[in-house]
Formats: C-alpha cells, structure tokens, sequence
C-alpha cells in the first residue's frame, strides 16, 4: 500500500486535498497516510473525524518541520509520496525572517535529504511535489508571463521557494527524488482567520462584500490579480503527482525544469467587483480603495496576458476552462468551497 505524506495538514490547500483526492484513495485502499502539522488539534472533514473510520491507514504526527527530529519521526517508515505544503507565507515570512527561513528552507531542504537518504539505501524514490508560488516574480513584473519569464523574488517567502526550486531540479537531475514543483498563485476563497499572506486581500475581496462588510481594498480597480479556486489548485496538484515517472523525466531532462506554473486566471479587480454585483447589487457599494503602494506593486500589477503552455501539456485544469470564462460562477464556486 503506498504511503503518502502531507505536510501542512491543517493548512487551506491541504484541507481540500485531503477531501477531493487522498480519501478517496485511503477509502479504496489505495495508500495509507502520514499527516502532520505544527498544531493538530483536530484533523476533521464533513464526513467525520479522520480518527474514526479512517484510523488504521491515517496517521497525524504533531511537530516542526523546521526540527530535523520531526522529519526523521514522519519518515522512520518508508514514504513513497510526499505533498510538501507547509510554508510561512509571504507576510509573515518577511516579518520574522529567522522563522522563515528555518522552515521554508532548512526544514524543506531537510526533508529532501531525507528523501535522498532513503533512495540511496536502496529504498524506493520519493515522489516529491512541491507546492512553489508565483512570489518566485517579482516587480517590476513584465507585460506578459510565459514558461521562459525570468524570475527575480522580492520578498523572502519567494527567494525560499525558489531555492528549493533548484534543489527539486538537482536533486531530480541526479536521480534521487523524482521531484515535481507547481507554482500555485492566490488560492481563493480562505478562511478568514489571518496566516500572514499578504495576498490574503485577495479572498477578502470576494468574501466580505457578499457577507456586507466593507472592504478596504488595498490595490486599484484596475489592479490584475492572479487567482484559482481551492478545487482547481489542489485538481492541478494531484494531476500533476500522477504523471508517469518515466514521462515526467524524459520532459524533464528536454528543458531541464521540474517546476511548473499552475495555470491561473489573471482578473482585474474591477471585473471582480462586477461579479460581486451580479450576485448581491449591494456589494460593490462596500468596496473602497486605499492603495498601499507596496502591495500594488507586489500583488496589483499581474498582467493579463500569460501562457501556461508545460502546465497545459500536462492537461493540468485551469478556472477559466472549467468555468467557461462566467467570473460570477467562478466567485460563487469558490466561497462554497471556503466553507470546508
């Protein structure tokens, strides 16, 4: 049975990961799974706590990834997948710079190894996916983003992200860790208990307006944003874990990457507001601007005009595909997922 592991469990992505993909797969007998996060209080989806029926082939391991010690606990038994989710995210990453880098990088970098470690004695080679982030751009953006856009960070949280990047593409090189990375752009709609995201704005907008609050909206109306919902963001990851080893090799040696960027949908605000308004007439009312320069810059000026060509190859879904270009249906699908 394979064995997966999920760290970040408690997190958004992981949440809708969990209910849309790896159940299913325990239910079937398919994989057993490690879950692990810095809190665990309570691992739980619509169906029931995850102790229950699920007990014998779940397991939820409380602990610090940026505690060498935790890794070596999740991995004492051998791990065939592992979908790396945990991150100190943007906001917070800059403001505690040490925490930061213990476990977007040390942390992460020690889980490789461990990876690494358990293919050279012989065991089997870790699927690794890596949930990377379009904060590997940085400002000032260019007009279009492709496969080949350069990549400059400008806030921590990217600068870490893409340094395990690189190490994905070595150790992936020297076959060691059959390692995929999937740069994921603003998942939306998540919870309203903050996590240190400076785009956590991005959620509110669509959020706060329908529930009749006003929104101080930090960027322009004419501020492009790059958004997925929760479904198509973790429907990409699991897409992207099940290409065939030998496929995702031969692709990776021709252009020598193993990340890709998750196809987002580059929305203005102002298309979003209108959205907001087909569904309650009152919302964009409750919309006010207060541009923060640095967050314009950071998070505002995304352009509309991008190509996601590798992640397409692969037949990794999009929002603007699957909901045929309707933004209501998108914002509405969206907050009802929020609610998992």
């Amino acid at each position: 049975m394979m064995h997966i592991l999920v760290t970040g469990a408690c997190g958004f992505i992981a949440r809708h990961l969990l209910q849309r993909h790896l159940l299913p797969w325990v239910d079937q007998g398919l994989c057993r799974l490690t879950l692990t996060d810095l809190t665990l209080p309570r691992v739980s989806l619509p169906d029931g706590d995850l102790a229950s029926r699920r007990a014998l082939n779940v397991r939820c391991i409380q602990g610090d990834l940026s505690n060498p010690q935790t890794w070596a606990t999740l991995m004492a038994e051998p791990v065939d997948r592992v979908f790396h989710l945990a991150a100190i995210v943007s906001g917070a990453a800059e403001q505690n710079y040490e925490a930061g880098l213990r476990l977007n990088l040390h942390g992460s970098l020690t889980g490789l190894e461990l990876c690494r470690q358990q293919h050279a004695r012989g065991g089997a080679m870790v699927r690794f996916i890596y949930a990377s982030s379009i904060a590997v751009f940085g400002p000032p953006l260019p007009d279009r983003i492709d496969d080949t856009t350069p990549l400059h960070p400008r806030l921590s949280y990217g600068a870490h992200k893409r340094m395990i990047e690189v190490m994905i593409d070595d150790m992936s090189r020297r076959e060691c860790l059959d390692g995929r990375g999937l740069r994921l752009s603003g998942v939306v709609v998540r919870p309203r208990a903050p996590n240190g995201a400076l785009s956590g704005f991005n959620s509110d907008l669509l959020r706060e307006p329908l529930n009749g609050n006003t929104l101080i909206c930090p960027v322009l109306p004419s501020a492009c944003l790059w958004l997925s919902s929760a479904e198509v963001a973790v429907d990409q990851l699991w897409q992207l874990s099940q290409i065939p080893q030998d496929a995702w090799t031969r692709a990776g040696r021709s252009h020598g990457a193993c990340v890709l960027n998750a196809p987002a949908w580059p929305l203005r605000v102002s298309r979003l507001v209108v959205a907001l308004g087909e569904i309650d007439s009152q919302a964009p009312s409750r919309v006010q601007y207060d541009p923060a320069a640095p967050l314009q810059a950071q998070f505002g000026d995304w352009p509309e005009s991008a190509e996601f060509a590798s992640a397409q190859a692969w037949d990794l879904p999009s929002d603007q595909a699957r909901f045929a270009g309707d933004v209501q249906a998108f914002v509405r699908a969206s907050l009802q997922a929020s609610l998992l």
